[in-house]
């Protein structure tokens, strides 16, 4: 009896390890695809980042506002030469005035830039000769006009193919981040305020080229004080100079009589 009692629990045992490492086995191979595939995704990056410089006074947008979007791309674990997509906006609330390609990491665009603001669609086909693999890397500057006001969204259309530089080319899904925005209705007070930051920053302007003219005036004038003062000291020194020869000579004339 107490042999049969120790062979079941001896089974017993084994069957717990054998169901233990058969779940530690399964959490390692989820563990290692979910990895995978997290890598997969964050390993290529397609994104949009609002450009201030031409309105660094002001990160809103209102009816009107002529504003730039940088469309970028980040690809650290992953060597990219190409990409074809194609850029959706909202047509009633945005329209593109121009794009840029001067600042682009991608020379060779077997399709240059086009857009259609009837669509509200931006396509596009470049290339990168070498291969890129860093971040924010730029690929296009759209510059938006602001039509009307509302929740709007620049983002993707589903087919948006980034291929790796690795003479295949294999095909990337990269990870693609919408840009949302929110156009505000063009107020009197916005206006005010606008135009009062914009008389503020010529005022500022204005009050920094009038201290540089007012320095500059001031060291002319302390210049020519000098060389006035100088031109002085050097004529005295002359009068001194000349008023000790003529009694020296005097004297010579004298002591000569």
């Amino acid at each position: 009896m107490q042999i049969n009692n120790n062979i079941n629990l001896i089974r017993l045992n084994n069957k717990r390890f054998f169901l233990l490492c058969l779940l530690c086995f399964v959490f390692v191979i989820i563990s290692g695809f979910l990895s995978c595939f997290n890598t997969a995704q964050a390993a290529t990056e397609i994104y949009f980042e609002k450009n201030n410089k031409e309105n660094k006074e002001s990160k809103e947008i209102f009816v009107g506002d002529i504003f730039s979007v940088d469309l970028k791309v980040s690809s650290i674990d992953q060597e990219i030469n190409a990409i074809d997509g194609t850029v959706i906006y909202d047509k009633d609330k945005l329209e593109i005035k121009k794009v840029k390609t001067k600042d682009s990491v991608f020379s060779l665009w077997a399709e240059e830039p086009v857009f259609d603001n009837k669509t509200g669609k931006l396509s596009f086909v470049g290339g990168v000769p070498n291969g890129f693999s860093e971040k924010n890397g730029q690929i296009l500057a759209v510059t938006f006009l602001a039509k009307k006001s509302g929740n709007s969204l620049v983002g993707f259309q589903d087919v948006f193919s980034v291929f790796a530089n690795d003479g295949e080319g294999t095909v990337i899904n990269p990870w693609l981040k919408p840009l949302p925005l929110d156009v505000q209705k063009k107020s009197f007070l916005a206006d005010v305020d606008k135009n009062l930051l914009t008389y503020t920053t010529n005022s500022n302007n204005f009050f920094k080229y009038n201290i540089f003219v007012f320095i500059l005036i001031l060291l002319c004038i302390i210049i020519r004080l000098l060389v006035i003062k100088f031109w002085k000291r050097n004529k005295n020194r002359k009068k001194k100079i000349n008023k000790y020869k003529h009694i020296e000579i005097t004297n010579k004339r004298i002591n000569k009589k």
